[in-house]
């Protein structure tokens, strides 16, 4: 079930972000430092409850919070069709997302939702002396 996310949600949405920070942090180490719980939680609280201009949805799966989505008209990352549905209300014409190189099993799943590459990130770290 797709449902909108609510504060009782803060604590479980909080620990799927954590795993899923854990993984973007092995793949660009660099980029993604450890994060906590309290930390999310925070974050989730502050700015991706539901706002003029931003709501969250949260998935369920046998009565457990399975998945996290949170879309902002300025950069709406949108998957499911309740979350298109709200981003259409709203005039958003075009949907975007980010996905790691380092993770080909997201890169499937949202080419198969029926995104496609439209630009590519390139990263080149520099040495910079102390």
């Amino acid at each position: 079930m797709i449902r909108g996310a609510q504060p009782d949600d803060a604590k479980a949405v909080a620990a799927l972000l954590v795993r899923l920070w854990a993984v973007h942090h092995t793949a660009a180490p660099d980029a993604f430092v450890p994060t906590t719980i309290e930390e999310q939680q925070d974050l989730f609280r502050q700015q991706h409850l539901a706002t003029a201009r931003s709501h969250a949805f949260v998935a369920e799966a046998n009565g457990r919070l399975v998945g996290y989505l949170w879309a902002r008209v300025a950069e709406a990352s949108l998957l499911d069709s309740s979350c298109e549905t709200w981003a259409m209300a709203q005039g958003v014409s075009e949907t975007r997302l980010t996905v790691y190189d380092a993770n080909p099993a997201a890169l499937a799943f949202y080419e198969r939702l029926g995104y496609t590459t439209r630009t590519r990130t390139l990263q080149r770290r520099l040495a910079v002396e102390q």
